[in-house]
């Protein structure tokens, strides 16, 4: 257990990182902090089941534009 919780929380770090965020904040938002956990933790376990580097770093890039689509750069 403990090493699925080291592995969620490596993909989290990761997927701050690629945020140009700290995993803090992808628990916290005014009003819905329940539902963005939830996002947060259904993101984490999709990333998880995807086993091709190539798919994985697909996903990475995908959430990367939209991040970046949304905070206009």
């Amino acid at each position: 257990m403990a090493d699925e919780k080291s592995g969620a929380q490596r993909i989290l770090d990761r997927i701050a990182v690629s945020l140009g965020t700290s995993v803090s904040t992808l628990y916290s938002s005014s009003g819905s902090e329940p539902q963005q956990a939830q996002q947060v933790a259904e993101l984490v376990r999709s990333f998880e089941a995807i086993v091709d580097a190539d798919n994985r770093q697909a996903c990475l890039d995908f959430v990367r534009s939209i991040a970046a689509r949304e905070q206009g750069t």
